[in-house]
């Protein structure tokens, strides 16, 4: 049982709090007064959403209050009663990105939350049903309390199954078939497969295969002894062969350096000839004093040398410092001259200025006084005017009576008076205007001297520094001219260049003399080492021949080795893959018979799901048809139709019973009030059977489509017969009739909508 709800800043209710009772609670106003609004918050309060909003024709933002205050938050607090305890449901949101909060709580102690999720788990469990079927059967909002007679025929046993948890038993129906239709692809793909290996292993003869095994086998024994005999020659011979090798490349060698240093000693001489005919050869000690006085000469060059590079890097220097000079000059020539063209001729001085300014502020001074006097004179006089005006008898001064003529007389001396003031003080303005003009026209002329002055010891400045750079740059060019004269050493330097020349060929000379003595000593121990070792190429090519005879035949003897292994790999492969088979097809017989004892398995289930799924509707519609024939009376006000019943035999049809004991469709047959009361039959009865744990019914405007006969018996029926039947029902309604409902709690909710106020909840 809802034992209260609190709402702050819910939609259009700013603080409203409401406490229900047991059986049928009223809540009454117009449209818009924020009665529909509070069962959204009861549904919030449990769920976490409402139709609106899972509809997403509302976001949550726009749940929280906007008028006629906007707020940044919104709490709902629902008090419920279940197995004798009291809990506690409180969610709070915020606008923006701020985290909404949900809390459940148990005589203060926290179960579930902060997290939304967890409280929406948690109150599912603890009532028994989830938001999908608390918004079908508990929750009948506005013209929706014949949802059930509204479904589409085409998806009404849909629907019906899914609302009473048969759908489960179509979904593993599908499932199953799936799986028998699974199991069939792969009994087909064994049979083909059992097939498949049945005529692999018919090409296979297994006593040959092992015949040719055995034969393969003897072979490779007798290639493998073969080639070992082969391998001790090979071994013999090429010891030898790598001995007259060794022999061989010795003589060879010794042969090509003789044959070099010839050459060599040959080249050497020829050179030799070719540099005594440019030059003498001279001793060692002759050598060492002539390459002595060309390093003397050598360093007086390059003394001067470096001498006439300083001069001309200084000479340098001088000419980019008589540039910078002069270009400086020139800049701040130019700089004078733009200048000059800034400074604006002025007759007056600053002293003078400042005298005209003083004279100016004292007469500015004089005029602000008498303006001051005439302003606070016209106060006194428009004061006067207000206070005679308003009906004063006295005179403001010496407080004498007025007569009636001495009245007027008074106020048109007044009004006169204040003319003339706003003259006098226009004129005062005026002039004050004009005196203030001058003196900022004194301002902007003492502001142009000044910039004159600025201007002026600017250019005094620039002055200065071309005087300045004048005498840098003459300093300067003194300076250059007082430098010394740049020696020419290109004689000089071709005699060195003579003279190194000659010494170049001299050593070279000398150089090659020792190499000539060099290469004859070498050529003659080289012939002397050749004389001494004994070799034949005659005898080293007739054991390569043998040599090479005897490798071509061990790598036919390999190649025959390797032929016959590979032969007997592939025997072994096909025995292998006849092994295998074997094997294989042991294991697809066994999976057939397997895979055939479950689609027998299968077969039997599904049968009995389907058994399941026709006794569970039989219960279900049974139950709903039971607790229809005890409602449909109780509700339904006249006796041409007895009862009504849910027909399941081929779909979910709503029936009513005639006077003439035959059982009519509701749908298309029936008016609108007789479609009301079918409707709110079977989803009183569906929600007496579904949420036996709840025991909770929420009408939004059940007297849609009801005449005044039907909502009197709704009216009898919600005060005396549904309490019996239901342990709380709310109902939502603009019709004042049901408030003639005595034993229900009643809450009249208003709202003045003219100024957007908020809800009010009165009792």
């Amino acid at each position: 049982m809802i034992k209260s709800i609190y709402l702050e800043n819910w939609k259009t209710h700013l603080d409203s709090k409401l406490s229900f009772q047991k059986g049928t609670n009223i809540l009454l106003g117009v449209i818009g007064s924020g009665k529909s609004s509070v069962v959204d918050a009861i549904c919030y309060a449990l769920y976490g959403t409402f139709p609106t909003l899972s509809n997403r024709k509302i976001t949550l933002d726009e749940t929280i209050m906007f008028k006629p205050v906007q707020k940044e938050s919104f709490k709902v607090i629902l008090e419920l009663v279940q197995e004798n305890k009291l809990y506690l449901i409180e969610r709070e949101v915020f606008s923006g990105n701020k985290s909404n909060s949900a809390k459940v709580y148990l005589e203060g102690k926290l179960l579930a939350g902060p997290k939304k999720s967890d409280v929406d788990e948690f109150i599912s469990k603890l009532l028994g049903i989830d938001y999908n079927l608390f918004i079908k059967v508990v929750y009948s909002q506005q013209n929706e309390i014949d949802y059930f007679l509204k479904i589409a025929p085409s998806k009404r046993k849909e629907q019906f199954d899914d609302l009473f948890g048969i759908s489960h038993f179509e979904n593993i129906k599908v499932s199953t078939r799936e799986i028998d239709r699974l199991l069939n692809h792969e009994i087909d793909k064994n049979e083909l497969l059992l097939k498949q290996i049945t005529t692999q292993i018919s090409n296979y003869n297994i006593e040959e295969l092992l015949e040719k095994e055995k034969e393969i086998a003897e072979k490779i024994t007798s290639l493998e002894k073969e080639i070992l005999e082969k391998e001790v020659k090979t071994f013999s011979l090429s010891k030898v062969i790598s001995e007259k090798k060794l022999v061989k490349e010795k003589h060879e060698s010794l042969t090509s350096q003789i044959s070099l240093f010839s050459s060599r000693l040959e080249d050497f001489n020829k050179e030799y000839t070719s540099l005594l005919e440019k030059t003498n050869l001279s001793s060692k000690e002759e050598l060492d004093l002539f390459e002595k006085e060309v390093f003397k000469k050598e360093k007086f060059f390059k003394e001067k040398q470096n001498k006439n590079k300083e001069t001309e890097i200084l000479k340098k220097s001088l000419d980019n410092k008589i540039s910078f000079y002069e270009n400086n000059i020139f800049q701040n020539q130019e700089r004078i001259k733009e200048l000059l063209l800034k400074i604006e001729k002025e007759e007056l001085t600053i002293p003078l200025i400042e005298e005209k300014k003083k004279y100016l502020l004292e007469e500015i001074d004089s005029l602000n006084i008498l303006k001051i006097s005439l302003l606070s004179k016209q106060k006194d006089l428009e004061k006067s005017f207000y206070e005679i005006s308003k009906g004063f008898s006295n005179c403001p001064v010496c407080q004498t009576p007025f007569t009636a003529d001495k009245l007027t007389e008074t106020k048109e001396h007044i009004d006169k008076e204040l003319s003339s003031l706003s003259l006098n003080l226009k004129d005062y303005l005026e002039k004050i205007k004009e005196k203030e003009d001058l003196l900022n026209l004194l301002k902007i002329k003492e502001k142009t001297l000044e910039r004159n002055f600025l201007i002026e010891k600017q250019i005094e400045q620039l002055n200065k520094i071309i005087l300045e750079n004048t005498y840098l740059k003459e300093n300067a060019l003194t300076e250059i001219n007082s430098l010394e004269k740049i020696d020419d050493l290109s004689a000089l330097e071709k005699e060195i260049l003579k003279i190194k020349e000659s010494l170049s060929l001299k050593k070279e000379l000398l150089k090659i003399s020792e190499k000539i003595k060099e290469y004859t000593e070498k050529t003659k121990l080289q012939k002397e080492e050749l004389s001494k070792i004994n070799f034949s190429q005659e005898e080293y090519l007739n054991l390569l021949t043998d040599y090479k005879g005897l490798e071509n035949n061990f790598l036919q003897i390999k190649e025959s080795l390797t032929n016959y292994k590979s032969l007997k790999e592939n025997l072994k492969k096909q025995l292998e893959n006849l092994t295998s088979l074997s094997k294989q097809k042991e294991e697809v017989s066994l999976s057939f018979t397997k895979i055939n004892n479950k689609k027998q398995d299968l077969s039997y289930f599904l049968k009995a799901i389907d058994n399941s799924q026709l006794q569970l509707r039989k219960v279900l519609i049974d139950n709903i048809n039971q607790a229809l024939s005890i409602i449909w009376p109780k509700v339904y006000p006249y006796k041409d139709y007895l009862s009504a019943r849910l027909n399941a035999d081929n779909d979910y049809i709503l029936e009513v019973l005639t006077l003439k004991n035959n059982w009519i469709r509701v749908e298309g047959l029936l008016s609108g009030g007789e479609r009301a009361c079918a409707s709110l039959s079977i989803r009183i009865a569906i929600s007496l059977i579904l949420t036996k744990k709840l025991g909770l019914l929420i009408l939004d405007e059940p007297t849609h489509n009801l005449d005044e006969k039907s909502i009197e018996a709704l009216s009898n029926v919600l005060e005396e017969e549904l309490p019996d039947l239901v342990e709380q029902i709310f109902i939502v309604t603009h019709d004042n009739k049901l408030l003639e409902t005595v034993n229900a709690t009643k809450f009249i909710i208003e709202r003045d909508k003219e100024n957007d106020s908020a809800s009010r909840v009165n009792f």
